[in-house]
């Protein structure tokens, strides 16, 4: 009989139970031993449907260190007890997955696999995309017709923002939490169940992302005019206004439905290698989208800089200078960055570049302390690195990590891709270019290859993946992690 043990410690609560119970249906939970090791918070559920299992929880969020040894002090265990048969390891942990630590030292031959080729969501999805084991998808299109009919996104004039749709989703069914639900967390679910009702005819949007508006095709209040599952529903004027001649008013664009101030004109910190004539009524770019994105979030990217910023952090960390805190530093790097930067920057489509006094040196500081916090380099009080989603109030006291990461650049823009992969949902390989243009202003060959080693770090550390699934988009996924995130400390060996 042969063992596996399942480490179940960095996925997202709530989901350990499906992944779990994936491993145990392509592996016939009869016919194998599971040793299953997963965080204290997630006792109650794995304890109750795997009753059979063995369970090790430890407290807290492990780090790698912790989950390496508790592995290694039980692969002897069931390799004694699986009748000779050496136990195959599943996790999500790259330490793990490469046998770093004391794994490295056991004697024992065993194989390690990356727990992520266990997601659920991958085995059960339907020929559209849609998870028909979280509800059936005529099911799901009739709550998105009850919630934009509830928030009366009944035409163009009354649309309802694409970002809304999921928190009015939960509100007709509460399957589409994500927090309950580990089915809800489909990458890309709400775009799936749009592009569905569009087919269908049951709803209408525009925009581009992530200025998407959508409305119902028929009015709500004319019930013969209603869409039923299944039909296409012919052009509907129900939900236009009629004025008091008797004429129908022309559907308004939708630069007219958002006015000037919805897209933002692009900063003079940013200059993304693409971008249409903002304000013109013409789609913007997918860079550009990248870059708003990523300005929502405060997170630059500061693209004629930031590589500077880097280094200069760099050239701090290595020196004998006193740092006290992540401030003091984002103070000191961006002080040697603005003293090495260029008199002005060039701005696209004008003749005049920036001052460099007119930079915006002061955002690019928060940026510092904020990708250094979703890079590792805060520590708490135990001396491990903060959560990443730490607030900057809390991290700008926060000590430093004098141990340099190797390829700080490339670490820390990872972080920025992250948050587009995770906010976007629909990453694909031609997207490589316009992350380029996006974060460092320029498509070239060594600004795409920057990219491609960024992207890689992600795949390496287990925190995206490609999506293989068969007649579905070819997208980068994000796998679930511990909520909140936080950066195992590197150890010499690896």
């Amino acid at each position: 009989m042969s063992g596996y043990i399942v480490d179940i410690t960095r996925a997202y609560q709530g989901s350990e139970v499906g992944i779990v119970a994936e491993v145990a249906r392509r592996h016939d939970a009869e016919k194998v031993q599971l040793l299953i090791i997963g965080r204290e918070d997630q006792r109650d559920s794995l304890a109750d449907n795997f009753s059979a299992a063995r369970t090790i929880f430890l407290p807290g969020y492990p780090s790698d260190v912790q989950v390496v040894d508790t592995i290694s002090e039980n692969v002897a265990t069931v390799a004694e007890g699986a009748d000779g048969t050496l136990p195959t390891i599943l996790s999500f942990h790259r330490a793990v997955l490469v046998k770093s630590g004391t794994l490295g030292r056991i004697s024992h031959l065993f194989n390690t696999r990356p727990l992520r080729d266990y997601l659920p969501d991958r085995e059960i999805v339907h020929e559209s995309g849609w998870p028909e084991q979280l509800m059936p998808l005529d099911s799901a299109l009739a709550a998105l017709q009850e919630a934009l009919r509830k928030a009366g996104a009944t035409g163009p004039e009354r649309s309802l923002p694409k970002t809304e749709i999921r928190s009015r989703l939960v509100r007709v069914d509460e399957r589409f939490d994500k927090d309950a639900n580990y089915l809800a967390r489909t990458p890309r679910l709400v775009s799936i169940l749009l592009r569905e009702a569009r087919n269908r005819g049951m709803v209408r949007q525009y925009g581009m992302e992530p200025e998407v508006r959508v409305f119902l095709s028929a009015s709500p209040s004319a019930p013969s005019g209603a869409v039923a599952i299944g039909q296409v529903a012919p052009e509907s004027v129900s939900s236009r206004p009629v004025l008091a001649d008797g004429v129908l008013p022309a559907t308004p664009s939708p630069s007219q439905v958002y006015g000037r101030q919805s897209i933002a004109p692009i900063s003079s910190q940013v200059t993304p290698s693409e971008h249409s004539a903002i304000g013109s009524g013409e789609p913007v770019s997918r860079s550009y989208s990248f870059v708003d994105m990523l300005r929502s979030k405060e997170l630059g990217p500061y693209p004629e800089v930031r590589h500077l910023l880097y280094s200069e952090i760099a050239r701090v960390l290595e020196s004998e200078q006193e740092v006290s805190s992540i401030r003091d530093l984002a103070r000191m790097a961006v002080t040697a960055t603005r003293e090495e930067a260029p008199p002005e920057f060039p701005r696209p489509r004008k003749e005049a570049g920036l001052a460099k006094e007119k930079y915006d040196w002061r955002g690019l500081e928060k940026f510092a302390i904020r990708i250094m916090v979703r890079g590792g380099l805060a520590l708490g009080p135990d001396g491990t690195p903060l959560a990443a989603t730490t607030s900057v109030w809390e991290a700008r006291r926060a000590p430093v990590l004098r141990e340099l990461p190797q390829a700080l650049s490339v670490r820390l823009d990872a972080e920025i891709i992250m948050e587009i992969v995770e906010h976007f949902q629909d990453v694909t390989p031609e997207d490589i270019d316009h992350l380029a243009g996006a974060l460092l202003a320029n498509r070239d060959e060594s600004a795409r290859d920057h990219i491609d080693e960024a992207i890689f770090h992600l795949q390496d550390t287990g925190r995206v993946v490609g999506n293989s699934a068969d007649g579905t988009p070819d997208v980068l996924l994000p796998v679930p992690q511990p909520e909140p995130f936080v950066h195992a400390v590197e150890s010499p060996t690896e």
